[in-house]
């Protein structure tokens, strides 16, 4: 399954996961891309750019884990039949280990992370989609000790594998966090140390478009 290739000036672009994607995507002053990283790279393209003409689709919805992902795939993700999708999940299904620590029915162990992320990249393929970029899931925490942090560190190296092993373009999204956080304080990129601030999001954006775009 290689599926790594760079974009092409027309192409639908999908992207797909959790609040850090979604961004407020429904609220009327941010309909549809959102004020995240998703706008913030249909931004940064349109600039370097001014005569592609790519359509972007944000298909973020806030609180998702791998499991939600699963169930809307068919409806906001195939149905769009998108050229190239960016997919970014993984953090609702480690925080609810920390949140609800005894509501076994809502964590999401990593074994089953994996088995439903592949699942949903072998239809994909299947569906004829010609691009996929993962982006590994991330916290805004410096100290790779603290538990939250190196539980999330292993669902982005289990990404980054999956990645690997299936050809795919890889945004390495906690390694732009942790460039910020080597001079700046969590709070001054994440209040809650997840809903990132601006300066945040571009981090992300400027990352997912040297390996969509970049000449490497």
């Amino acid at each position: 399954m290689d599926v790594s290739m760079k974009m092409q000036p027309h192409e639908t672009l999908l992207f797909v996961g959790d609040s850090l994607t979604d961004c407020g995507r429904r609220e009327p002053a941010y309909v549809p891309y959102g004020r995240g990283y998703v706008h913030l790279f249909r931004s940064i393209l349109l600039q370097r750019h001014p005569d592609w003409r790519v359509r972007i689709v944000n298909r973020g919805v806030g609180g998702d884990t791998i499991r939600d992902l699963e169930r809307r795939w068919e409806e906001d993700v195939l149905s769009e039949r998108p050229d190239r999708l960016v997919i970014l999940i993984g953090i609702n299904d480690v925080w609810r280990s920390f949140a609800d620590p005894e509501k076994l029915d809502c964590h999401v162990p990593l074994e089953e992370y994996l088995v439903t992320y592949r699942e949903l990249l072998r239809v994909s393929q299947e569906s004829g989609i010609q691009g996929v970029c993962l982006g590994t899931p991330f916290f805004v925490e410096p100290d790779e000790e603290e538990p939250m942090r190196r539980m999330c560190d292993r669902y982005g190296a289990a990404v980054r594998d999956l990645g690997e092993e299936l050809f795919l373009d890889i945004a390495e999204f906690q390694v732009a966090i942790d460039r910020l956080l080597a001079y700046q304080h969590p709070m001054m990129i994440a209040p809650d140390r997840v809903h990132l601030n601006p300066h945040g999001h571009l981090a992300l954006a400027e990352t997912l478009y040297e390996v969509l775009c970049g000449t490497g």
